[in-house]
């Protein structure tokens, strides 16, 4: 019983280590809207599949209580204690992570998103400087003469 409560342990713990790295090696947010805007697509359905991983660790661990409980003290029992407390430290710093990362995008778009409205403005407001300044100058002194 208690070699079945492992291997459920660490099914999720490989689960939620690999989900860490690959949050804490994501791309930082972009400074484009639109990738930003799949970047978030992105990590909100990351944020559901942890999500729905809680409660199976909360299966788990209440299933690893149970088997704790009815066992005597051996190496095993002790390894399912260790392995218990790994899991739910790996879970939290991967909320704790997910959900950093979901502010830090949540928070770029809207910036990203002045900043590309204010550069076109901008970009369009030199245009119109830079065709104004080449019809007023002498044909003789305009660079595409």
């Amino acid at each position: 019983k208690s070699g079945e409560v492992l291997n459920d342990i660490d099914e999720l713990l490989n689960w939620f280590r690999e989900v860490e790295q690959q949050i804490r090696e994501a791309d930082p947010p972009s400074h484009e809207p639109e990738i930003i805007r799949v970047q978030l697509k992105e990590h909100k359905a990351l944020n559901d599949d942890i999500s729905s991983q809680k409660g199976r660790v909360r299966d788990v661990l209440s299933n690893a209580k149970k088997v704790l409980r009815e066992s005597a003290q051996t190496a095993d029992t002790e390894m399912v204690r260790e392995k218990m407390d790994d899991l739910k430290e790996t879970m939290d710093t991967v909320i704790t992570l997910s959900s950093e990362r979901l502010g830090i995008l949540e928070q770029a778009l809207p910036l990203a998103e002045h900043f590309y409205e204010t550069h076109a403005e901008l970009n369009e407001w030199l245009d119109d400087i830079e065709k104004e300044i080449m019809n007023v100058m002498n044909p003789g002194m305009r660079p595409d003469q």
